[in-house]
């Protein structure tokens, strides 16, 4: 899967490094990673004049857990940069879909390593070159 748009990074809470921690073989701390939220998909029509119903998005959320995010839509393992360690979905108040109905997105949290191979990456994303 491909991580949406990065919206921000965070320093993680007590909670969240739990979470990311039952994804890793051996406990980092928060400063060695880099935390961030990112919109996944929504419920609004796509170019295909396709969507996502809301109980999709629920699906979606359970099936989002510990999953890698990727650059360009590469299968190589060595391309994977991110794992999503939280999910939610939310109701954006005041915002509709294209066809009248509540908009409402699946979000996530994810980490990567903060590491010599990741810094350029993280500094495109902060930048907001590069918003994978």
């Amino acid at each position: 899967m491909t991580i949406g748009y990065v919206e921000k990074e965070f320093l993680p809470q007590e909670s969240d490094m739990q979470k990311i921690n039952t994804f890793t073989r051996h406990e980092f701390s928060a400063e060695s990673l880099y935390v961030f939220s990112a919109a996944l998909c929504n419920n609004d029509v796509d170019r295909d004049y396709e969507k996502f119903s809301v109980e999709a998005l629920m699906q979606l959320k359970e099936k989002f857990l510990g999953k890698t995010g990727i650059c360009d839509h590469s299968m190589k393992a060595a391309d994977q940069k991110a794992r999503i360690f939280d999910t939610w979905v939310e109701k954006v108040d005041g915002k509709k879909t294209a066809d009248g109905e509540d908009f409402y997105q699946l979000k996530a949290k994810a980490y990567m390593v903060r590491n010599r191979e990741n810094e350029e990456f993280i500094t495109e994303i902060e930048a907001g070159i590069d918003r994978k």
